[in-house]
């Protein structure tokens, strides 16, 4: 209980620093917009990696500190919480550059737009051929067949095994 408290303290206090810094930096000077961009892509690159570092640190604290199999089954979500404040934190700590209005289009869009085609295709290639998967011969089945194929006569009536003498006979 003790590790979940310091681990909501840590990831309250670093928002809390991002947020903090945010409200505090006034508006910049004026630079280049590629410059922005680069400096916007290092500042969320790093929060993001600094989340993945301590997400991997409070994993690694949770399973050495939970007590039967406790901290294997809170390892993933400790990591994952640090994983998302990180980015939370590395979007919010960056701001959008000054620009002038922006303008859009209004097009019609079609699903290609949206799909990868590669992986649409792909998609498309399984399950066009999935209904042929049953008709592929299974292995395993030929194996099965093998072992329980007797050419043997059946056995001997007497070498069925007794019932308990215990139990009343059947009717």
């Amino acid at each position: 209980m003790a590790f979940l408290l310091a681990v909501a303290f840590f990831a309250v206090a670093a928002a809390a620093v991002a947020v903090g810094r945010l409200i505090l930096s006034g508006p910049g000077q004026p630079v280049a917009e590629a410059e922005v961009a680069a400096a916007v892509q290092r500042r969320t690159v790093i929060w993001r990696w600094s989340g993945v570092v301590a997400g991997t640190a409070g994993a690694v604290t949770a399973v050495l500190t939970g007590a039967l199999g406790r901290g294997f089954m809170l390892a993933a979500p400790v990591f994952g919480l640090f994983v998302v404040a990180g980015v939370v934190v590395g979007e919010l700590s960056v701001r959008a550059p000054a620009r002038g209005t922006r303008r859009a289009a209004l097009v019609v869009r079609r699903i290609a737009d949206y799909l990868p085609t590669g992986l649409t295709r792909a998609v498309a290639v399984c399950v066009l051929m999935l209904p042929t998967a049953p008709a592929l011969p299974d292995p395993h089945v030929e194996e099965q067949e093998k072992e329980h194929r007797t050419d043997a006569p059946a056995p001997a009536p007497d070498m069925y095994p007794m019932p308990d003498p215990g139990l009343p006979p059947p009717q």
